[in-house]
């Protein structure tokens, strides 16, 4: 009898390194790897629209027509482009049996034809960095941004949490008195509700609550588009605005013009925060090469992501033009109340949905390092009992209470989007792209991954000082603990 023909999957070895590579992993971590193409969409789709979305529009105001519409047509793109560059960054062959030799150089393109036949899978983008640059370099190289992305993103989404929550319950409160249940007490509801799933004891066990997310962002932003359509059509006494004039041409309107601008830039990145969690989303699919399944998920989910971003873009500043708020839904005053409080209650249950699946790779870093420690290691290890009972209470409480005292939105998603995810999303994709797979010196695809690297760099560093000017600036708006 003949041997039998290998398929694809079967010809390649995984070798998983997620505990040999020093980023916090636990020695004893065992990966379930039993998503599919579809798990990974709507992982995606539920990672990438949230609440970014809602404040799309109103970047139209300091961008313009063609700037706003420009703009995002790059930035969809790019992180697209950025996104596909890692899923491909996801598995690399290893050139011997040795994990922590695959870890120490970079090798060909996955699927190469030659004896390399065994791959290192890297499932956090932590690895990924740490294996490019090394240890030390590694960790610095991303740790703090994207820190900053995935709590960013959870107090960000507690805010637009509990605001939508306390809009509904405003909606259906006596008239002229107060509402039934203050902003704070929201703020509260919304934490215990995160309690409860943060429960599930990883990230695979978040399939159901995902695909509740994906459905829920799907569900808003439609009628966020019909609300802002009929408001379109409905017009009114005073026609729309939609451009503002610079008339006072001081250096300080100048100065502040620019800001706006930049800002309004850094607030259409912060909608493409999916890319720090698509390692995590890619590792529980199983067998390698999982770079084709993990892309048809990837393309399903943009084709998703780019026509609600911009559906709801569009007709939201038509409809508002420069009129319009940090959130459309909050903004749009049209249409019948029940409708716009259904919109409200699916923003909840989406950023329910989406604080999770940024949430579980902190989870994941806070309980390795805790099952490390002596004695108490092995009871707080990644997704026992202790840990989800004592450390993801204590680090949804710490959340709930930072999001209280800093609660608004527009600023600090302008200043989160230029901190953090620009250089996630944007810049080191490209980076770890041309130093793994080094195409060839000054041919096409070198110099636009060169580009991309050094324009994203000035847009992040110039977002970042508008973001903070605005927060400065906006500082006496704003009342600690939502009063």
């Amino acid at each position: 009898m003949g041997k039998p023909q290998n398929t694809s999957e079967d010809a390649v070895v995984s070798i998983d390194v997620a505990s040999k590579v020093d980023v916090g992993g636990s020695p004893a971590e065992e990966r379930r790897r039993t998503a599919t193409w579809q798990d990974a969409a709507y992982h995606s789709v539920t990672g990438m629209v949230g609440a970014g979305v809602l404040g799309l529009p109103s970047t139209f105001v300091s961008l313009g027509w063609a700037g706003g519409i420009i703009t995002l047509l790059i930035s969809f793109w790019v992180s697209w482009y950025t996104y596909r560059q890692l899923v491909y960054m996801h598995e690399l062959p290893a050139p011997d049996a040795d994990p922590e030799a695959a870890a120490a150089q970079p090798g060909p393109e996955p699927g190469a034809k030659g004896e390399q036949s065994r791959v290192v899978r890297f499932d956090r983008y932590q690895e990924l960095t740490t294996h490019v640059f090394g240890k030390r370099a590694g960790r610095w190289a991303l740790m703090p941004f994207q820190a900053a992305v995935l709590v960013g993103i959870a107090i960000t989404y507690t805010v637009v949490g509990a605001e939508d929550m306390h809009a509904v319950v405003k909606d259906y409160s006596p008239a002229g008195g107060p509402p039934a249940i203050p902003l704070w007490a929201c703020f509260l509801i919304f934490a215990a509700l995160q309690l409860l799933l943060s429960m599930l004891p990883d990230f695979s066990a978040l399939g159901v609550v995902s695909l509740l997310g994906a459905v829920m962002s799907v569900g808003y932003c439609a009628i966020a588009t019909g609300l802002a359509g009929a408001f379109s059509a409905e017009g009114g006494a005073a026609p729309v605005v939609y451009s503002q004039p610079l008339t006072d041409h001081s250096a300080m309107a100048v100065t502040n013009r620019v800001i706006d601008v930049f800002a309004a830039i850094s607030t259409i990145l912060f909608a493409y925060g999916g890319h720090n969690v698509a390692l995590e989303i890619q590792a529980t699919l199983p067998s390698p090469p999982t770079a084709p399944r993990m892309m048809r998920g990837v393309n399903a989910a943009f084709i998703v992501t780019g026509a609600l971003y911009f559906a709801v873009s569009i007709s939201g500043f038509a409809a508002l033009g420069v009129g319009t708020g940090s959130n459309i839904i909050l903004s749009l005053t049209n249409g019948p109340l029940w409708v716009r409080n259904v919109a409200r209650i699916f923003v909840v249950v989406h950023v329910l949905a989406a604080y999770q699946v940024y949430t579980h790779p902190v989870f994941d870093w806070i309980e390795s390092a805790a099952g490390k420690l002596p004695a108490v290691g092995r009871a707080f290890s990644y997704g026992s009992w202790a840990s989800r009972l004592v450390l993801r209470t204590l680090y949804v409480a710490i959340i709930t209470v930072v999001a209280l005292l800093i609660p608004f939105f527009t600023d600090l998603m302008a200043f989160i989007g230029a901190v953090a995810i620009t250089p996630t999303t944007f810049l080191l994709p490209p980076l770890l792209w041309l130093l793994v797979k080094r195409p060839r010196r000054w041919g096409a695809e070198w110099a636009l991954n060169w580009v991309l690297v050094v324009a994203t760099g000035v847009i992040g560093v110039l977002g970042a000082i508008s973001g903070l000017w605005l927060i400065v600036s906006h500082a006496s708006r704003y009342h600690l603990f939502a009063a």
